[in-house]
């Protein structure tokens, strides 16, 4: 029993050895923690910034995060190349933004650090270059005046010279205030002439560039002319433009004219008001009406302004009522069954599995789980949400969005897949194309949230919009005579 022991403790004693011997000797392999150092963020200049950084023991790729909010930093930048020594550029930065931004490093092996929240400030960022025209255009000609319009990438002041002569623009008046968009009513302009208008479009730096446009002026209409609101829709039930709590309104005018809407629940008693079109002027109206009561009788009023001549007009009293959810998913269900959406009118195109008061049919169409009252699973149904302008795909009080055309916002996976879906369309189609980001996201909300067919997209690259509409669906905007002129329909 004694050998026994003492054979066994030679025996462990030899093997404490031999591990000991391994551990110092560096036969284990061991993991070295990544390091981060000579982080700085520099050349802040034209709303973009360098970053650079590095890391050590192990050569790393990352993902950058950055935005306005601590707790919501909305923008990412993968850095794809595995090394020790990085370099990237921060874009779409605004100035004077204190803007957070973390580093995320990551090994081959899939191993991870986090580089704790840091910040950097675009405090008087510098801009050198000169803005960008996105858009510019007449808008309407009256026998003494021309309405002109045109957008900038950036915020900017402009002059415009103007004449009947285009090597001579004799003529001049100002736009002082800094934004993108613009529209001007330039009058004093002689009866069926034809005039050259140079936009000079200048930064709040003193950058600047231009453009020219030309018009004619018209014959008919005058300070005599009265201005007209017309083809008001919806004039009668239409699930394509009331919901269950919100509303689309469509009108016209018969000269250019910013518009607003009054409304409430109680006839003559508008207590809430709302501005159409980002306070543009146009003639085709439109404005989108969101948390709206389920079930009830809307009154409003249209009002048209600041059109030519300064000239006016209200309507006389409007109404709608808004769906309860099981009269619009009845209603929305059987359109598609009358459109030959549906492949058979039987039971299942009106079954709810989840019991939600939202068709399968319905939730496919949005994105919601037709077999779960909770998509989201923040304690509130899919169609108590939409009810009151929330969205059943993300947790939480996000709102609906207007640019979603109010349809629940997908993951960024499924907005990048059905975007790439697109572009292979449009690409097929057109070949290759130079599209803005900011069009080319315009765009695929359209596809995607808008439901706009791929000729409409087509269309609107070949047109520059007017087929497609950046908040109006497109059930409900192929019915205007904008977008059906334009389609030849």
């Amino acid at each position: 029993m004694v050998n026994y022991n003492l054979n066994f403790m030679s025996k462990k004693a030899i093997y404490v050895v031999i591990l000991m011997v391994i551990l110092f000797s560096g036969a284990l392999p061991t993991q070295a923690e990544i390091s981060f150092s000579n982080v700085y963020v520099y050349a802040i200049r034209n709303g973009s910034a360098k970053i650079s950084w590095d890391t050590f023991y192990e050569p790393t790729k990352a993902y950058i995060y950055y935005g306005k909010n601590p707790d919501k930093l909305d923008k990412t930048l993968e850095y794809g190349v595995y090394d020790y020594n990085h370099e990237s550029t921060l874009s779409g930065l605004e100035r004077d933004v204190t803007y957070y931004y973390k580093i995320v490093a990551v090994t081959k092996s899939g191993e991870s650090k986090e580089l704790f929240l840091q910040t950097f400030s675009t405090k008087d960022m510098p801009d050198t270059l000169a803005p960008e025209f996105i858009s510019a255009r007449v808008l309407q000609a009256t026998k003494d005046a021309i309405a002109i319009a045109w957008e900038t990438n950036e915020q900017t002041r402009a002059e415009i010279k103007f004449g009947t002569d285009y090597n001579n623009l004799d003529r001049g008046e100002g736009e002082g205030d800094l934004k993108n968009k613009h529209d001007k009513i330039i009058g004093g302009l002689d009866t069926d002439q034809k005039y050259y208008f140079k936009i000079i479009a200048e930064d709040r730096d003193g950058n600047k560039t231009d453009m020219v446009i030309q018009s004619r002026t018209d014959r008919y209409l005058s300070d005599k002319t009265e201005l007209v609101i017309e083809k008001i829709q919806p004039m009668a039930a239409d699930p394509a433009m009331v919901f269950t709590n919100g509303a689309n309104i469509y009108w016209q005018t018969n000269m250019v004219a910013k518009c607003k809407i009054r409304y409430g629940v109680k006839s003559g008693d508008y207590n809430k008001e709302l501005e159409a079109n980002s306070e543009e002027r146009l003639i085709d109206h439109s404005i989108s009406l969101t948390g709206l009561e389920t079930a009830t009788i809307y009154y409003y009023k249209l009002e048209c302004y600041d059109s030519f001549y300064g000239k006016n007009k209200q309507t006389s009293e409007y109404t709608f009522r808004t769906y309860s959810p099981a009269e619009f998913s009845r209603l929305t269900t059987q359109k598609k069954i009358n459109n030959q959406v549906a492949v058979s009118a039987g039971p299942a195109d009106l079954k709810d599995s989840d019991d939600d008061t939202l068709s399968d049919d319905y939730e496919r169409e949005i994105y919601t789980n037709p077999k779960k009252k909770d998509t989201d699973g923040d304690g509130y149904n899919d169609d108590v949400e939409l009810k009151y302008g929330y969205d059943p795909l993300i947790a939480g009080s996000a709102k609906l969005q207007v640019v979603l055309y109010y349809r629940p916002k997908l993951s960024a996976s499924q907005e990048t897949a059905k975007g790439n879906e697109l572009k292979k369309l449009v690409r097929q189609r057109m070949g290759a194309v130079k599209i803005s980001d900011k069009n080319w996201q315009t765009l695929i909300r359209a596809y995607i949230y808008g439901h706009y067919p791929l000729e409409a997209i087509i269309e609107a690259i070949k047109l520059g919009g007017v087929t497609v509409h950046p908040t109006i669906p497109w059930e409900s905007w192929q019915k205007t005579e904008q977008y059906r002129s334009a389609m030849g329909v």
